[in-house]
């Protein structure tokens, strides 16, 4: 009887280890495959907009407006605007001067 109980323990520790085992490593299957799912959909994304963009630049009026605008051409009745960048320039902010015996007080205390 006492032979029986220990043997039983001994295979119901050994079924809990494989079980724990089992389920650590389908969890590690389950994260794997998350992630490459998201790295397949980014892909995927990226993939779609380089089609269209490849789509695109075979347009005709699409590549001669491309050509055009790299060599600075305009079409005959065309106006062309130039619209310069804004750039902003920072502007130093005055100090306040202090009164002289202010000044002296700072250095000696």
């Amino acid at each position: 009887m006492m032979i029986r109980n220990i043997l039983i323990t001994i295979i119901g520790v050994f079924l809990l280890y494989s079980l724990s085992k089992t389920l650590l490593d389908y969890h590690k299957k389950i994260s794997f495959y998350n992630e490459y799912n998201h790295e397949y959909e980014a892909e995927k994304d990226i993939n779609k907009k380089l089609r269209s963009t490849s789509i695109k630049s075979q347009d005709y009026y699409s590549v001669e407006r491309n050509i055009r605008e790299q060599l600075n051409l305009t079409k005959p009745g065309e106006v062309v605007v130039i619209i310069p960048k804004i750039t902003i320039v920072p502007t130093q902010t005055p100090k306040p001067i202090r009164p002289i015996y202010q000044q002296w007080g700072a250095v000696f205390f």
